[in-house]
């Protein structure tokens, strides 16, 4: 199966501790003396909706029951195993180099890590995306989805717009005007009951604060001018015109 794989995704295999585990199900079936294989799907960068990983997953199980018809697994040994690498948590959805951050009067060099966990919305019978920073400092082991090489730019805290405006005027609001003068936050006058919204901004309350230190939301800044956005962890470039991101977050 790894072999099968690696004609695909070389070098994007890995394996977890195979110690037995009391708490996990397929260790059990082992114990009682079934052999088992688990399969765990990542990601794929553009394929949130896991469909490329799915053909792989089909593939593998095909060439695997076929390996045991005709017994080719035979032809394997367990060096084979041994030879995939440990999976670690390595890869995030964007990582950005080199910013230069602020601190208590002196200017650090540091890399940010993050990533946009998928939250389920049952009331919409879908999902949305909530963006988390999960490392920062040297990254230079780490991957990422989206690369952004930030040396030269500088971290700039979000603002919250200082107007409340109405979830009707958002219809006629110039978004890239907002960004570009450092507004991550819009006030909204009676926020709609949802949690996510597909706007290029977040969406608050008339007394919501606008955080401080590092989170998901901010700008990176060069010779003055904002020139990169963080919304919701999603990498907004404001050269471009067309704002895009899956989706911002609605807080009260």
């Amino acid at each position: 199966m790894n072999g099968l794989l690696q004609e695909y995704i070389p070098g994007q295999v890995g394996k977890y501790a195979d110690d037995f585990e009391v708490r996990a199900f397929g260790d059990n079936i082992q114990k009682w003396g079934t052999s088992t294989i688990l399969i765990e799907s990542g990601g794929l960068k553009n394929d949130t909706e896991k469909q490329e990983i799915r053909k792989l997953n089909y593939t593998i199980i095909l060439a695997s029951l076929f390996s045991i018809s005709n017994m080719s697994y035979n032809d394997n040994n367990l060096g084979f195993y041994d030879s995939i690498p440990e999976n670690e948590r390595m890869l995030m959805d964007l990582k950005i180099t080199g910013l230069t951050y602020n601190l208590m009067g002196k200017k650090y060099i540091l890399d940010l890590g993050i990533n946009q966990i998928e939250l389920e919305d049952p009331a919409k019978n879908s999902f949305y995306y909530s963006g988390e920073i999960v490392d920062r400092g040297d990254l230079r082991t780490s991957f990422g989805y989206e690369n952004l090489d930030a040396s030269g730019y500088e971290f700039v805290l979000p603002k919250v717009s200082p107007v409340s405006y109405s979830m009707e005027d958002l219809k006629s609001l110039d978004f890239h005007s907002f960004l570009k003068s450092g507004y991550a936050f819009i006030k909204v006058k009676n926020l709609p009951a949802e949690k996510y919204i597909h706007y290029p901004v977040n969406l608050v309350s008339g007394n919501f604060k606008s955080p401080k230190g590092i989170t998901s939301n901010f700008f990176l800044s060069k010779a003055g001018n904002l020139e990169y956005a963080i919304i919701n962890g999603f990498l907004i470039n404001l050269k471009d015109k067309e704002l895009k991101i899956k989706n911002a977050l609605i807080r009260k």
